[in-house]
């Protein structure tokens, strides 16, 4: 604190000091103070008032000092947005997910009992007994030592504790006679089983039955509004959940009572493993999501999704500057947007967003006040998922998590169009002006270009979805599809001609290649050159011109008030001698003289 805020503290009230005690010619009457000043291309000697008057009349000055506030403005929002995203992201989330990750999946002493094993729902069983549980209800230490009860409230890695109960939660379709072939066994919302039994999917119970331990697992209940995506298909957030005690033989007492009793069948779609950590070392909460999917085929597909976050942001001198931080980017973010809406008011609606570049600085603003929502609802959300946990052992972090994604989400996408809008900053640069022009001469052949390049990008693409699909991952679907045909424009590929369709494949695969990074390709950079010709021998338009004369304003501006030798000088009119003879020409003198009998006559 002392080191980081103190500094700035003292900085900012000097600066703001300064500016309110800044006072030009403090012991000179503005009305009788000659200046040095260059009018019609000569240098005159001037009333300062008059030349005040000049200056404030100037349209060329006017813009040039909106342009620059505007420049250092959008400076400092992305120095604020950096500070706000990179300040919170912290590279050890990765190692902790990825630690994580491995503790619960994979199994190294015995390979078998590893995640990547299960292939049929009776495999889970043997996972979770040899794997999952005891890494998350350790008994002994590393040393062979039995632990405390305290300590046996942390997992096996020593530093994550949990927070609330571990679930098991699974989704089922409903009950399909085989010999039925009109009712599908996929799952869907339309499939999914939300009804209520008993103990063994026997009989069938009112859904308002309260139960506890095995009796609950199967009464189906919202866990979360949030759907799960996984590799097969998206589960919604209800399901059949199975409550772990806090105890390891209770839970393993618990699921071997599961496993008797079938609660894991031939209709269970998904079975997710969930938990929320915390490491208080480290400041992060981690929500762990562990999901194996039972497709209707068999088999069985497994993914994990463990996101980490800090949830007390604002501890330290580091969380009090990025305090700060978000603080001062919401004000320049209410600024920016009020600035545009007067711009708007004044302009008209049409003339106004007819600019694309007030599209994307509209879609910033809004962007951020969106994200701004976000984080009050993570802050809300953090309270009471927190107090659940703490009260009852139930809830998740699954409503933090997706607000704080959204969050990050809406940060980034605000940072990608503040940077990008600094490209409408090459108008002002004469080096790199014929880029935009370059832009916006080639627009029209663009468009139809890109009609072109998506007609034949599409046939490649179902052809080889339609082809390859069955026989090639990389073919799988559609989207999968377009995918691997833009790692190929890239040259990244993995081209296998090993089955049986192979002389197809090598046809499809040289006819692509050849047609678009042959053809295709070289005709979009023709167009660009074409384009680009054309903008460096073209003359600059009015606007260009302008541009160009705002930002050497700009400059002069600068340059004025930070050079260190000006050349203006101050005369008082009482001292109209004041000038170094050795220093002032001829000229100078004979004007000076002009202008002191003059005064004197009147």
């Amino acid at each position: 604190t002392v080191l980081l805020l103190q500094p700035l503290k003292v900085l900012a009230v000097g600066l703001v000091l300064a500016l309110l005690m800044r006072k030009d010619y403090d012991s000179m009457d503005a009305h009788s103070v000659r200046v040095r000043e260059i009018h019609d291309g000569r240098e005159k000697f001037m009333l300062l008032q008059d030349v005040l008057a000049s200056q404030s009349n100037d349209a060329l000055r006017k813009k040039a000092k909106s342009t620059a506030i505007s420049i250092g403005l959008n400076l400092a929002y992305l120095f604020l947005l950096y500070c706000v995203c990179y300040g919170s992201m912290d590279p050890v989330v990765f190692h902790l997910n990825n630690g994580l990750k491995m503790r619960l999946t994979v199994n190294q002493p015995s390979p078998q009992f590893s995640l990547d094993k299960v292939q049929k729902w009776e495999d889970i069983h043997t996972w979770l007994n040899h794997t999952v549980l005891p890494n998350l209800y350790p008994t002994v230490a590393a040393n062979g030592q039995p632990l405390s009860e305290a300590e046996q409230k942390f997992i096996s890695d020593g530093v994550g504790f949990r927070l609330g109960r571990v679930k098991l939660r699974q989704l089922r379709v409903r009950p399909v006679w085989r010999d039925s072939l009109a009712v599908s066994a996929e799952y869907s919302a339309s499939t999914e089983d939300r009804s209520c039994y008993g103990i063994g999917w026997r009989t069938q119970l009112p859904c308002n039955h309260t139960g506890s331990g095995l009796d609950a697992a199967f009464h189906a209940r919202t866990v979360t509004p949030w759907p799960t995506w996984g590799t097969y298909n998206s589960y919604s957030g209800r399901g059949y959940v199975l409550d772990l005690p806090n105890n390891f033989s209770k839970a393993l007492s618990l699921l071997q009572e599961a496993t008797h009793c079938h609660w894991i069948d031939n209709y269970t779609r998904a079975v997710l493993l969930e938990c929320s950590l915390f490491y208080p070392d480290t400041n992060f909460f981690t929500s762990v999501s562990i999901l194996t999917e039972l497709p209707p085929f068999g088999g069985a597909l497994s993914s994990a999704s463990l996101r980490s976050t800090s949830l007390y942001r604002y501890i330290g001198a580091s969380g009090a500057l990025r305090l700060c931080a978000e603080l001062l980017a919401a004000a320049i973010t209410l600024v920016l947007l009020l600035l545009q809406l007067r711009s708007c008011w004044l302009q008209g609606f049409s003339k106004h967003f007819s600019n694309p570049w007030n599209v994307s600085h509209l879609l910033t603003n809004l962007t951020m006040i969106a994200g701004l929502v976000f984080l009050l609802l993570r802050s809300f959300a953090t309270v009471a998922a927190l107090e659940s946990m703490q009260n009852s052992n139930s809830g998740n972090l699954e409503t933090v998590m997706f607000f704080d994604e959204s969050f990050y989400y809406c940060l980034g996408i605000a940072m990608f169009l503040v940077q990008i809008g600094f490209l409408n900053l090459v108008r002002y640069s004469r080096s790199l002006a014929h880029l935009s022009g370059t832009l916006r001469n080639s627009l029209s052949e663009l468009r139809s270009f890109f009609w072109v390049f998506l007609v034949i990008f599409l046939a490649f693409a179902f052809i080889a979805n339609l082809v390859l699909g069955p026989v090639d991952g990389e073919y799988r679907s559609l989207m999968q599809t377009m995918i691997t045909q833009l790692s190929v424009m890239l040259g990244k590929f993995n081209a296998t001609f090993e089955d049986s369709r192979s002389a197809l494949y090598k046809i499809l695969f040289f006819s692509y290649t050849f047609t678009i990074v042959f053809i295709v390709l070289n005709i979009f950079v023709v167009l660009l050159n074409e384009s680009y010709a054309d903008a460096t021998n073209s003359s600059d338009d009015e606007q260009q011109q302008e541009a160009f004369q705002v930002i050497d304003t700009v400059f002069q501006t600068f340059k004025s008030v930070f050079h260190s030798e000006r050349r203006a000088q101050y005369i008082d009119s009482d001292n109209p001698n004041g000038l170094d003879g050795r220093a002032a020409s001829l000229m100078e003198r004979i004007e000076e003289l002009q202008w002191h009998v003059g005064s004197r006559l009147r």
